[in-house]
C-alpha cells in the first residue's frame, strides 16, 4: 500500500507540473497538529497537489507521520500511540481555498491483522481460536473540512475533522478534532 501512495504522488507531480495555472509547486512538506481538549494528534509529512483542468478545482494526496494522545471512554487514562494518516482533499485552491477531506490511518490498515490477539487451544490435533470476545477495532478514520490561505511558497490552513478512534479494549473519548496544518511547497 505505500508503494501505492508514492506511485500516486509521483504521478500526481508529473502530470500536473507544468499546469499554467499552478507553476510546479505541487509537492510539499506538511506539519499539522489537531487537539480537542488535552487531546492531540501532531505529524509531519507530505503532501502533492493536482488541478482539474487547469483550474483553481483540484486534490490533494497528503500522509504524516505523527503520535496520538487520546483520553479513552472511561476517563481514567490517556492512550498514546503512532499513526500515519493518510487522506485525500478535494476543493478549490487558490489563493484562498476550501476542502473537504477523507483519510485514514494507514499503520492501522497495514497491521490490522497483525494487532488482533486469539487464544489458541489445541484440541484433537486442531487448532481452535476460543476467544469469543466481541472486536471492536475498525480502522481508524476521519471525515473534515477546511480552509486556508496560500502565500507561495506557504500555506496555512485551519480544518475541523470527526475521526473514529478506537483500539481492541478503549474508545477514545472525543471524536471531533480541529486543528492547524503549515505546508511549505516545492
Amino acid at each position: 500500500m505505500p508503494i501505492l501512495l508514492i506511485l500516486g504522488l509521483l504521478f500526481t507531480c508529473s502530470v500536473h507540473a507544468n499546469s499554467p495555472y499552478q507553476n510546479a509547486t505541487s509537492v510539499g512538506i506538511i506539519v499539522k497538529n489537531e487537539w480537542h481538549d488535552s487531546d492531540t494528534i501532531t505529524g509531519v509529512g507530505i503532501e502533492a497537489m493536482g488541478y482539474f483542468n487547469q483550474s483553481p478545482f483540484g486534490f490533494s494526496v497528503s500522509s504524516a507521520l505523527g503520535v496520538a494522545d487520546v483520553r479513552v471512554k472511561d476517563r481514567q487514562r490517556k492512550e498514546s500511540y503512532a499513526t500515519l494518516d493518510t487522506g485525500i482533499k478535494v476543493g478549490y485552491f487558490a489563493d484562498v481555498f476550501v476542502y473537504g477531506e477523507v483519510g485514514l490511518d494507514l499503520f492501522e490498515m497495514l497491521f490490522y491483522d497483525l494487532s488482533r490477539s486469539h487464544r489458541v487451544a489445541y484440541n484433537d490435533g486442531f487448532y481452535l481460536d476460543t476467544d469469543d470476545k466481541p472486536r471492536n477495532n475498525s480502522i481508524d478514520g476521519y471525515i473534515g473540512v477546511g480552509a486556508g490561505i496560500n502565500v507561495e511558497p506557504f500555506k496555512v490552513e485551519v480544518f475541523t475533522r470527526y475521526r473514529q478512534i478506537d483500539s481492541e479494549d478503549w474508545e477514545a473519548q472525543n471524536s471531533i478534532f480541529s486543528g492547524v496544518q503549515v505546508s511549505m511547497m516545492f
